[in-house]
């Protein structure tokens, strides 16, 4: 019977290797980076996505919305609001707007502050031509 013995030795091996901890944690760094990445992402996507919704809901002046109504027969109709605008008049001022445009029996000075909003006006001067949305 012939036995063959090696003089290799296995802890004077000619290569070199990571142990095996070190590559585990290399691999779970890159993972967690991977996962931070990928939850920034969703994070921001989600973000424009709710902006994107808030935008879509919201109303301007021109709003346009269509109905439809009947059993059988569909019908349609579409609603335009359209926002009222005046031009400004040599020697108006926006206490008389206010004045010409209030609902019957409403607050003159929340009218002016609402034209003041609504217009981005940081003061109540007027200039002819000048042209002004209603609330």
């Amino acid at each position: 019977m012939y036995i063959a013995y090696s003089n290799n030795n296995s802890a004077h091996s000619h290569h070199r290797s990571i142990p095996v901890s070190n590559k585990v944690h290399a691999v779970a760094t890159r993972v967690r980076k991977l996962f931070v990445i990928l939850m920034f992402a969703v994070i921001i996507g989600a973000v424009f996505s709710f902006g994107a919704m808030v935008q879509a809901y919201a109303g301007d002046a021109n709003t346009t919305s269509v109905s439809k109504s009947g059993a059988k027969g569909s019908t349609y109709s579409v609603q335009t609001k359209v926002a009222e605008k005046v031009i400004v008049q040599r020697g108006d001022t926006l206490w008389d707007i206010a004045t010409e445009h209030v609902v019957m029996g409403g607050n003159v000075r929340s009218y002016v502050n609402q034209l003041l909003t609504i217009n981005h006006l940081q003061s109540s001067q007027l200039h002819e031509g000048q042209v002004l949305l209603l609330p």
